[in-house]
Formats: structure tokens, C-alpha cells, sequence
């Protein structure tokens, strides 16, 4: 399984995902690749970070009977608990 994460505003793919890969496996393995790492020790190294699912839904105007500009639109954010499987979660994105 291949995703994309926004990793300092630049996005990235992600491979090698399996069934047993969690949400904190991805921040271990996103923060080792950027060198941000500060312990070895995994619990202390991710402390302070997660994996948010965001969605933007914009609708057309025409759909909501609006004539300004600008399409309106719905921002979802999600934070994942660390444990959680990612193929799990990715199922239902």
C-alpha cells in the first residue's frame, strides 16, 4: 500500500505499508527519514506528534445557490490514535 502524507508542507509517499503498520510506526519512520529524531527509545521520540486525515469537500456554487466568488467549501480533520492499523483506517478515507 502506497499514501501520501504533508510532511512540512511538501507531501510524500509512503510505501511498504502492511497489515500490522500503526499511525505511530509512520511517525517513527517520517521523523527518522527527516532526522528529527531525538532518543532511540520509540514512545519518547514520537511524543507530541500525530497523523490528522484531512478532507476539503468543495461544492460548486451552483449547488448551494450562492453567487459569490468563491466556492464553498467543508474541512474535516481526524487525529488518529497511535495504535490504530493504518490499512485499517485508510479502508474507510
Amino acid at each position: 500500500l502506497e499514501i501520501p502524507v504533508w510532511v512540512q508542507n511538501k507531501r510524500k509517499w509512503v510505501t511498504g505499508i502492511t497489515k500490522k503498520t500503526t499511525f505511530d510506526d509512520l511517525i517513527y519512520a517520517l521523523l527518522a527519514q527527516a532526522d528529527l529524531l531525538k532518543t532511540s527509545e520509540i514512545n519518547q521520540a514520537i511524543s507530541g506528534y500525530a497523523i490528522a486525515e484531512c478532507v476539503q469537500l468543495t461544492l460548486p456554487a451552483s449547488a448551494t445557490h450562492e453567487t459569490n466568488d468563491s466556492e464553498p467549501s467543508l474541512v474535516t480533520q481526524r487525529v488518529h490514535k497511535g495504535r490504530t492499523k493504518v490499512i485499517k483506517a485508510y479502508k474507510t478515507w
